[in-house]
């Protein structure tokens, strides 16, 4: 029984550590064709600003590299991290392990949250390499890859709201009106 149980703990934290797979599915974007060699591809490029307190998604289509420095082409890359998100945001990913074939495969990944403070944050990943030795798929050591992905998490500014007061509002022509601005946000700029 004790093995039983202990096999379940296993399976079940395994899945806790590898539960990144994205529900539901991302898509990705099938006009992204390049396959560069190190690092492969991410798009979109850049990403799309994140506002700190609002909930952000987006997709990123990746194309897995064709090889690492060191290493004899790999088949196939396991994305086990992703570090230096933004406090609030996680990821997912369309599955466990991404082949790279030709013509080149494409999967996505995507990054959602409500990000809680701005600043720049560059995204590395701890990717397995897959070595192909006929039809067996053999794990590399891990590596850190840092990418080109950088997400940028501005601070959330309320806009401004226009209050005016005025001395007078029933007037003669000729005569002038006085008006006091009561706007709150900080406006930088007026249009009247």
């Amino acid at each position: 029984m004790k093995h039983v149980i202990f096999t379940f703990f296993i399976l079940a934290f395994s899945y806790m550590l590898n539960a990144q797979i994205c529900n539901p599915p991302c898509t990705p974007d099938p006009s992204v064709n390049e396959n560069i060699p190190g690092n492969g591809i991410f798009s979109p490029l850049p990403l799309p600003p994140a506002i700190e307190g609002v909930y952000y998604e987006e997709s990123i289509t990746i194309i897995p590299p064709s090889t690492y420095s060191g290493l004899p082409v790999i088949v196939a890359i396991q994305v086990d991290e992703v570090n230096g998100l933004p406090e609030g945001m996680a990821w997912c990913k369309s599955q466990e392990k991404f082949d790279v074939t030709s013509p080149l495969t494409r999967y996505c990944a995507q990054l959602k949250g409500t990000p809680t403070t701005p600043g720049d944050y560059q995204l590395s990943l701890k990717i397995t390499p897959y070595i192909g030795y006929g039809s067996l798929q053999v794990p590399s050591d891990p590596i850190y890859d840092d990418t080109s992905l950088l997400v940028i998490v501005l601070p959330h500014i309320d806009a401004p709201v226009a209050d005016f007061s005025a001395n007078t509002t029933n007037i003669d022509a000729g005569q002038q009106v006085s008006f006091t601005d009561l706007s709150t946000n900080d406006p930088t700029s007026w249009s009247w």
